[in-house]
């Protein structure tokens, strides 16, 4: 999926949700870098080894919404399954999107670390609706 399709994708849901003038201001200030209070939520519910590429697909658009301005703190990132710590991994640790190896998408010499907000079990329908809808328990990060 290309950036523009994402960025439509966005506008189409937040049509959907009945904010069609917020949705196209959001966009436009992101394209013309002038973002203030964007936020990002990318989740990734595969779990399992050959899944692999969802979770370099979804760090991918991690990286690309941390280029485009939005800070981490205004990226909330939802990972099902720690695949960079999985015994079947040749690289340990690391996550690529590419055959050549170029990119650690999880963290190391040439990415800064990844923050993740919620991983594993919290990744869920419940917490993503409450994360939606600001009902978050007591107990949840930022």
């Amino acid at each position: 999926m290309t950036l523009s399709v994402f960025v439509w994708w966005i506008l189409a849901v937040a049509c959907f949700i009945g904010a069609p003038r917020a949705a196209v201001a959001a966009l436009s200030s992101l394209s013309t870098g002038q973002q203030r209070n964007n936020w990002a939520v990318i989740v990734d519910t595969s779990r399992y080894w050959y899944n692999y590429r969802h979770v370099a697909n979804t760090l991918s658009f991690y990286h690309t919404v941390k280029r485009l301005g939005i800070p981490d703190h205004q990226i909330i990132l939802m990972l099902a399954e720690d695949i960079a710590c999985n015994p079947r991994s040749p690289s340990p640790g690391s996550i690529f999107n590419d055959a050549d190896h170029r990119l650690n998408l999880y963290g190391g010499e040439n990415s800064h670390g990844v923050e993740v907000d919620f991983r594993g079990d919290e990744v869920t329908v419940t917490s993503f609706i409450r994360l939606l809808t600001g009902r978050q328990g007591p107990l949840v990060g930022p």
